[in-house]
């Protein structure tokens, strides 16, 4: 069976989200703290707080920082005016320090005659701005994001899309990400091969650590 396409799950499988993203959120933190006179921690206390209400929600626009955050500046009577500002310092921060993972760089300068698909619940703003600093959107023939779904993964919807746009076989895709529920699993159950990438995970097909661990499982298919 020959591979048509992998799909890609973005942060910490395309990116080292997870590796930054703690700095960018504190320095948002600093700067709101600056112009409000309130202390850091109680910012960041209570964003987290609004986190745990609302992590389990499927609406992808309740799961952005600036929803959050928002919430979080009314709780403690700060100027909500200062939200999009707070937003835009993550932004910037984020931007500054956000890396390609081990192997990716290298795998996507690869000739490779398989379709390229990014799947992600990032907001589009943000992961427009990942994909440029890295010069990686040219990359993909298809991005499905949360704003295209209207829902979080896991969806089925987020493959649902990319299959039809490129008439794609699900047997004959290869799913990669570093969580196994939300990025492999629909596409396992669907006949198509599961890679988790970062971890070692028994329920998926293979798990990786450098993402150049995925040509040879390509080729074997």
């Amino acid at each position: 069976m020959s591979i048509e396409a992998v799909f890609f799950d973005q942060d910490n499988t395309l990116f080292n989200s997870a590796e930054v993203a703690p700095e960018a959120y504190d320095q948002a933190f600093r700067f709101i703290s600056s112009e409000s006179g309130v202390s850091i921690q109680k910012i960041r206390n209570s964003w987290l707080n609004t986190l745990e209400t609302i992590r389990c929600s499927s609406k992808p626009e309740e799961r952005f920082f600036d929803f959050s955050l928002r919430i979080a500046l009314e709780n403690l009577g700060i100027d909500t005016n200062l939200t999009d500002l707070g937003v835009d310092v993550f932004h910037k921060a984020l931007s500054n320090s956000i890396e390609l993972t081990r192997g990716s760089r290298e795998f996507f300068e690869q000739n490779l005659d398989i379709k390229k698909i990014l799947f992600t619940e990032d907001e589009t703003e943000q992961s427009e701005m990942k994909l440029r600093k890295h010069d990686l959107k040219k990359e993909f023939n298809f991005i499905v994001r949360a704003k295209d779904t209207g829902v979080m993964k896991p969806d089925i919807s987020y493959l649902q899309k990319a299959w039809k746009a490129l008439d794609l076989d699900p047997q004959k895709c290869v799913y990669v990400g570093d969580n196994w529920e939300k990025d492999c699993m629909l596409g396992q159950k669907h006949g198509g091969i599961g890679v988790v990438f970062g971890e070692e995970e028994e329920r998926a097909d293979y798990s990786i650590f450098d993402m150049m661990d995925l040509l040879p499982i390509i080729s074997s298919e």
